[in-house]
């Protein structure tokens, strides 16, 4: 996840990577891949921890984001702790719940709540799962706004979501189409690794 933007930020986030197991050769394979922003020193280096978020905040406080929340979010309090799983729910996964991150906060006792995207955007194609990125991004300007979703929504959205197949050019609706199948990629090499994994 990139953190620069929240250096820039009046006053900076603190991110926290929670049930990490730093001991495991999994873990320390995945930082030198994917989490090199956690000893960049140009970002916010978030704190790693094994520990669960609740036995670290107020359960009152916690806000679990999922796509499959009824209710959507409001406003971003500055007290409170925004949850945003590392489980991608549209990826299907061998053990993992069609609906973890709903099914997660149930099970812990906390809130959750979805963006409220069908009040503020025209979806038009794609599916309605953003990046942990977009999310986090929306958040913040949501909370420097003091509420103005329209605009955090609409500067974090990608343009692809929004624009119909015959608004989309020639050139635009290839790279959809190159994207699409990078992702199917992606997925089938995710899907054949954790099932390498559960099979050790």
């Amino acid at each position: 996840m990139s953190t620069l933007w929240l250096i820039h930020s009046r006053t900076p986030w603190q991110l926290y990577f929670v049930n990490f197991d730093l001991s495991t050769r999994r873990f320390l394979h995945l930082k030198e891949r994917h989490l090199s922003v956690i000893d960049s020193p140009m970002t916010c280096s978030p704190v790693v921890l094994l520990n669960n978020y609740t036995e670290m905040f107020p359960r009152e406080r916690i806000v679990y984001l999922s796509p499959d929340a009824e209710e959507e979010l409001v406003d971003v309090d500055d007290e409170d702790v925004y949850v945003l799983g590392g489980i991608v729910d549209r990826v299907v996964e061998r053990g993992i719940p069609r609906q973890a991150s709903l099914e997660t906060a149930h099970a812990d006792g906390v809130s959750c709540k979805k963006l409220p995207l069908e009040k503020y955007v025209k979806w038009k194609s794609g599916t309605k799962f953003l990046t942990l990125t977009a999310v986090s991004a929306i958040l913040r300007d949501v909370n420097n706004s003091c509420g103005d979703w329209e605009s955090a929504l609409s500067r974090h959205i990608p343009v692809r979501n929004v624009r119909s197949a015959d608004e989309k050019s020639v050139a635009g609706r290839r790279l959809h189409d190159k994207i699409r199948q990078f992702d199917h990629q992606l997925l089938q090499i995710l899907e054949r690794e954790i099932g390498e994994e559960v099979s050790r």
